[in-house]
């Protein structure tokens, strides 16, 4: 039986000082062969880390605005896998005319960019393939499904961090416009299912790397934005396109109708709308009583503003990020219900600053050491309390059994705060109300 695991209802990542800059190789002649049938590629052993890279495997054939399809066969020469991927299309950099940072953006360098982007990074413990199958790590990047790749996510990292007991897929997929129907004819949600094909890629081929693809863990950053879709245009002109709207202002979730909004006063500003106005102005098939509703849950928490905040805001509490309910927090419960008898839950944390993006936001080794080993120790036995090493974590309940949580915090000295709390009531009542309306949603 195919067997896919995740690791609680929120996934996030931590902080490591990098490893892979450096890949330190022996002869490629000694680095193994493997053969997916439809071709062949040749991996670089990192001598400093003791793992084999394979970096740059085609999972898919070049898209063109459909569902991927299987790689056409180029089983002849040897490809060496000893380079990372181009990146798929972004559009994080805003470099639309009415941006006024557009003159700085533009002077940064740009990693290329294709279409032809899907592709992954494969690692395995030691110079030889495992001949125990290992479990198997699936890492998605985040971006908001506009920008990202496997590029910045060290492979080495993490398979330090699990002690190199796993074997570790980092997978790309399409974003942004290609991420969606981007063509004529083309397929709804292309980024999708770009991921869902990297892991049946991963159960028909993990094995020859050493994995075990009864024992796959999907792990990743958050990434809850929807997708765009437009008529068919030339696959460059459509990434011009894709980086001039998504982050020239798309993503600031700017009303359309701005100036007739701040004449009726509409605005979160000194005047901000009750929590019933917000909800009927962000969900438009809301009827009278679907509004009033909403107002009843959060009248007791806080300001209009600070309502309107837990229900499509963002901000910070310590290093936990109390983000949209409505959209990003409930549906984590609804995947916890789906998943009762093999599910932990934890807050949303800061994943953008905690893991990949520089140095740690708390950099405390007890709290770096408790936060990834939870995780290193699901992907090894499925159980976050299996720990591959001594940590200050308490024992981790399953969410169906205790509805309770692991907060990994700090407190205001600086200190580690890592503990089990349970769930608020009262967040599960909001919760199930959203998912009542969840047709009227778009959930």
């Amino acid at each position: 039986m195919t067997i896919f695991r995740i690791l609680l209802a929120v996934v996030l990542s931590f902080a490591v000082v990098s490893r892979s800059a450096h890949i330190h190789s022996r002869d490629s002649n000694d680095v193994p062969i493997i053969d997916l049938g439809y071709a062949k590629y040749q991996g670089v052993f990192d001598s400093l880390n003791n793992i084999t890279n394979y970096l740059g495997i085609r999972y898919a054939a070049p898209p063109t605005g459909q569902a991927p399809q299987t790689p056409t066969n180029n089983n002849g020469a040897v490809q060496q896998a000893n380079a990372a991927p181009l990146q798929c299309f972004q559009a994080e950099n805003g470099f639309a005319p009415a941006n006024p940072l557009e003159t700085i953006n533009k002077r940064q360098s740009v990693p290329a960019q294709t279409e032809d982007c899907l592709f992954l990074n494969t690692y395995f413990p030691g110079d030889t393939v495992p001949t125990e199958p290992l479990p198997v790590l699936v890492f998605i990047h985040g971006g908001g499904y506009v920008s990202g790749r496997a590029v910045p996510h060290g492979g080495s990292d993490i398979m330090t961090e699990a002690h190199n007991k796993i074997v570790l897929v980092i997978i790309q997929y399409r974003l942004g416009l290609f991420g969606s129907e981007i063509k004529e004819n083309g397929d709804l949600n292309a980024g999708l299912l770009d991921q869902d094909f990297a892991l049946r890629w991963v159960q028909s081929h993990i094995s020859k790397f050493g994995g075990d693809p009864t024992k796959v863990t999907i792990w990743g950053e958050s990434a809850a934005n929807s997708l765009a879709c437009l008529r068919f245009v030339d696959a460059n002109t459509l990434g011009t396109i894709n980086a001039n709207i998504i982050l020239g202002g798309l993503l600031w979730n700017l009303p359309v109708h701005t100036s007739k909004s701040l004449k009726q006063g509409k605005v979160n500003g000194s005047n901000p709308m009750n929590a019933s106005v917000y909800a009927s102005m962000l969900f438009p098939k809301f009827g009278p009583q679907q509004a009033e509703l909403t107002a009843q849950l959060y009248a007791d928490l806080g300001t209009p503003l600070e309502q309107n905040n837990l229900i499509m805001g963002v901000f910070l509490k310590g290093l936990l990020i109390e983000k949209r309910t409505a959209i990003f927090v409930c549906p984590t419960f609804y995947l916890l219900s789906a998943f009762p008898g093999s599910s932990w839950k934890i807050p949303h944390g800061p994943t953008g600053t905690i893991r990949f993006a520089g140095p740690p936001s708390f950099n405390n080794t007890e709290f770096l050491e408790a936060f990834q080993g939870g995780f290193m120790a699901f992907v090894v036995s499925q159980n976050p309390n299996g720990k591959v090493a001594p940590t200050i974590t308490p024992s981790w309940e399953r969410y169906s059994k205790a509805h309770t949580e692991i907060i990994f915090n700090k407190t205001v000295t600086n200190e580690p705060d890592v503990r089990a709390t349970p769930i608020d009531n009262g967040q599960l009542s909001r919760c199930g109300f959203w998912e009542s309306v969840g047709v009227l949603t778009g959930q």
